[in-house]
């Protein structure tokens, strides 16, 4: 059986063989029958998604290499997103193509996004906005006294009482 090498190289002083990268990328992946996926088994990026050396000094991220070797050369300004939303996923069947926004879009839609209490910075509570809005509808009370209250700055108050910021809280 004839095999596809390209290039032959000593390691060790033995004869080395050095596979082409969709032979190496195809050996590295187990299929999950239960979800479809294809799952990467080699090094992955500290966010769970695979990363693969294609060729010396080119290294990618194993989903994109997926859409790159069965659909083409990703457009510029695209990214390559996960419908199955498993980052070690490189089923290609898993895989389209979408911009910033569309990326956004899809992780806010499945509730993936770090928002509201879930944001590790937040200092006030979904209850406590709730509160900011109701006590900026009394007369005589200002933003800055607000502000003071919850420990925050004035322009954090505009802009919970803007909805602005918090908008998944009515």
């Amino acid at each position: 059986m004839k095999t596809n090498l390209t290039q032959l190289r000593k390691k060790n002083g033995k004869l080395f063989v050095k596979e082409p990268a969709d032979i190496r990328f195809h050996r590295a992946i187990s299929k999950i029958i239960e979800t479809g996926c294809w799952e990467w088994n080699g090094a992955r990026h500290y966010k769970g998604y695979g990363e693969f050396m294609v060729e010396k000094g080119r290294k990618m991220k194993v989903h994109r290499y997926s859409w790159e070797l069965h659909n083409g050369k990703i457009p510029d300004g695209k990214m390559v997103l996960h419908q199955c939303d498993n980052p070690p996923c490189c089923n290609p069947a898993h895989l389209f193509l979408g911009d910033a926004k569309s990326n956004r879009y899809d992780c806010d839609s499945k509730g993936r996004g770090v928002f509201g209490e879930r944001c590790h910075t937040s200092k006030i509570t979904a209850d406590q906005v709730v509160e900011i809005r109701n006590m900026d509808k009394i007369k005589g009370v200002s933003r800055m006294s607000i502000a003071r209250k919850y420990g925050v700055s004035g322009r954090n108050i505009t802009a919970i009482c803007r909805h602005d910021s918090w908008k998944h809280i009515p």
